[in-house]
């Protein structure tokens, strides 16, 4: 599971852990060898939703390299399901080619 935490030395960017390419994709899967599944903490907490927006951070959660996102409650302020309104964003990112439809 990923941590929303922020480390300029493995992010040159301040991308937090969840949304940093770097650290997903260069240090867990490439340096150290994990094969495995990667959760998001919840994508909802506020060092998140806060900064960077539910669209935003999804797009950079999922390129950045994480398989599964948690979200625990529904989007404050709709009455539309979190999963929902999720899957459509995804499925717009897809479709524009803002996120690749299989991992590399």
């Amino acid at each position: 599971m990923t941590a929303h935490i922020v480390n300029k030395t493995l992010d040159k960017n301040g991308n937090p852990g969840t949304l940093s390419k770097e650290i997903l994709d260069g240090l867990l899967r490439k340096k150290l060898g994990f094969n495995g599944v990667v959760f998001s903490d919840d994508m909802q907490m506020h060092a998140i939703a806060k900064n960077y927006g539910l669209e935003e951070s999804i797009k950079m959660a999922l390129n950045a390299g994480v398989d599964i996102l948690c979200f625990s409650n529904n989007i404050t302020g709709t009455e539309e399901r979190t999963v929902d309104r999720v899957h459509a964003i995804i499925r717009q990112f897809v479709e524009s080619g803002s996120i690749p439809r299989a991992a590399d």
